[in-house]
């Protein structure tokens, strides 16, 4: 198990998110409020002080798919 690791075996998808999401890597921070429940304001503002982990392409924020779930599980 690697450190990044979901405690799921590698390319395994765990089944917290909805069928909806199936086949996403990544999602956008638009996508992310909808899953959460929450504004994309919440959401920027949650990836902003660390809360929310993001990966930043240019001015792009995103999501990957294994650290929602992370984050998302470990509570």
């Amino acid at each position: 198990m690697s450190i990044m690791s979901t405690g799921a075996g590698d390319g395994e998808i765990l089944p917290i998110l909805s069928a909806k999401w199936d086949g996403h890597s990544t999602f956008s921070m638009k996508e992310v409020a909808e899953i959460l429940g929450i504004s994309v304001w919440t959401a920027y503002d949650e990836a902003k002080h660390g809360r929310l982990p993001i990966i930043k392409i240019g001015t792009r924020k995103i999501v990957p798919r294994r650290a929602l779930e992370r984050m998302l599980t470990s509570v």
